[in-house]
Order: C-alpha cells, then structure tokens, then sequence
C-alpha cells in the first residue's frame, strides 16, 4: 500500500499527528526518566479526564459549525456552587445533580442564542462566558475561592477514590467517551446533528428539526462541562473563579485537532480524547523539566499551529493530485 492509499484510509493529517506525537513523547522520555513511568501515564490521565470532557462537549459544537467559549465558565461556576453547598453541610449527591443542571442551563442559554436568535456561536458564547465570569466574582465575593480546608468530605473522594482499582475521574471519562461515541456515532441523534451541521437547508427539507439540534449540541457541552467542574473541584477541594479557563484552550485545542484523525475532517470522539491526551502529555512534560507554566501555553499553541498547517498543506497536495 502506498503512502496515498494510507493516508486516504486513515485521514489526511493523521499519520503526521501520530508521528508528532511519538517524537515528543521519545523527547520527553529522554530528557526525563520519570515521563514512561506508571505513576505518570496515570496523572496524564487525570488530567486528560478534565480536559476530554470539556472538548467532547465543544465536539459537539463543532459537529453543527459552532463553537463553546462558555464552557470554562461552566468549570468554574460549577466548582464555586458544588464546594459552597459540602461547605454549608448538603447532601452531596443532590448537590452534583444540581450542578449538572446549571451546567446544561448555561448551554440551553447558549442553544436558546445561537439557534433560536440566530446570534454568532463565537459572539454569543462569548457574551455568556463574561456573564458567568462576572457570576463567579459576585458569589465570591470579588473572587476569593471557597476553601474547604482541607476537610474529609464525600466530594474529596470523587478525584481520590477508586472503583476496581481505576481512579473514579478516569472512570467518569471512560462512561462520558463510550456515551459520546454512541451518541454521535451509532444513534439517530448523531447522524441528525452531522446532517445539520453540513446542510441546514438540506436537513430541514428532510424534517429534521434543525434548531432543536443545534440547542442540544449546546445543552451536551455544558452538560460535560460541569462534569469537569465536578472533578476539579474534587481534586483542589476549593470552588476557584477563573479556574475553568486553564482547561477551556486545552479543549478547542483537543476538538480542532480531532479534525485531523478523520479523514472526512469531522469532529469525532476518539480523535477529540487523543487530541486531549496529546496536549495534556505536552504539558506534563514540560512540568517534568520544569519549564515555567506561563510557557506551557506557548508550546501548546505552537504545537496545534504546525499540526494544523502541515495538515493543511498536505490535504492541498493531495487534492492537486487528485485532479491530476
């Protein structure tokens, strides 16, 4: 098989991000001998199962030619509510269904703008982003986190327990990506979003119901969005104001980069927790050679910007010589 034919079965980009991948992680392994060990394979993880959620949910977005700028105010307000009610003595579970449901609010708000109001996903989105902002400030007080002082309590053990012997977030994150791949994947719902996203005029002259589609894909990221909230505030046992947006670029990062695994360049699941996984190894990485955090964001960037260029480029090759 040549190297056409692969890259066509597999998806333009793809192999180059696969590479890219190998390259750093052999980087990292020799610059540091802790990075290919198992005690750090598992801290990526816990990271990645704050961040897949977070890009899965902007996936969605994608699939529908939207975008989510809300979703790290999601993280946080959840986290500030989540710690005050344990602070105050609630009942946790009642206390996590409630933050799950704010979390979809905030993303009915977002449907409710984008496809009823027929606003701009990026300016819409944004316009909730600085209200929530704003909300986290006003329940804090001007921003002070709500510390729960390191007591033993029910939300602790979310991030520090274990279910057969799987950390509880990386177990969330498993439960989120395989309803993730059937929703978007094998359920009517999935090929209805897609179709909506690819033809609105298309879709709705097959009787799709095409605005309802587009809220729903909204009501799904902020619903994945306040999972990863809960887990945040889980593992820092405080609700902190702005704490979202550290996750929120990681995300669009991990959900763009899902493009390139596909070789129609569709969002898609697996390439959104790769993507993630990518980045997350990336910045465990650098901490590992203890670069400052402030250039974390760089090489992040960068590295997003030159896989999404040769991608580019590449797929530009391929179509001359497909008309060739």
């Amino acid at each position: 098989m040549n190297s056409k034919a692969i890259i066509n079965k597999t998806g333009q980009g793809s192999l180059f991000l696969i590479f890219m991948f190998i390259v750093i992680a052999g980087f990292f392994a020799l610059m540091n001998r802790s990075f290919f060990t198992f005690s750090n394979f598992v801290d990526v993880l816990m990271r990645v199962s704050v961040t897949a959620p977070i890009a899965t949910g902007i996936m969605f977005c994608l699939i529908v030619k939207g975008i989510d700028l809300s979703s790290g105010t999601v993280v946080g307000l959840v986290g500030i509510i989540l710690a005050d009610m344990v602070k105050m003595g609630k009942p946790l579970v009642p206390g996590i269904l409630l933050v799950l449901l704010i979390g979809s609010a905030v993303g009915a708000v977002d449907g409710l703008l984008i496809a009823k109001l027929n606003m701009n996903p990026f300016v819409a989105t944004l316009a909730v982003m600085f209200v929530g902002l704003s909300f986290e400030k006003v329940i804090t007080q001007g921003g002070l986190p709500v510390y729960l002082h390191g007591s033993v309590n029910a939300l602790s053990g979310i991030y520090r327990n274990h279910l057969l012997g799987v950390p509880i977030p990386i177990v969330i994150l498993a439960v989120i990506v395989a309803a993730a791949y059937l929703i978007s994947e094998k359920m009517v719902i999935g090929r209805r979003l897609r179709a909506s996203g690819e033809s609105i005029m298309g879709a709705m002259n097959a009787g799709i119901k095409v605005r309802l589609y587009f809220a729903g894909a909204y009501i799904i990221s902020g619903f994945l969005a306040a999972c990863s909230g809960i887990i945040v505030a889980s593992q820092v046992q405080a609700g902190q104001p702005l704490v979202g947006q550290s996750y929120l670029w990681d995300a669009i990062g991990a959900a763009y980069l899902s493009t390139t695994l596909s070789k129609y360049r569709r969002p898609n699941v697996f390439g959104t927790v790769f993507g993630a996984f990518f980045l997350s190894m990336v910045n465990n990485g650098l901490t590992l050679l203890g670069l400052p955090f402030y250039w974390k964001t760089f090489f992040n960037g960068l590295i997003i910007l030159f896989i999404l260029l040769v991608s580019a480029i590449n797929r530009s090759f391929m179509q001359k010589a497909d008309r060739a």
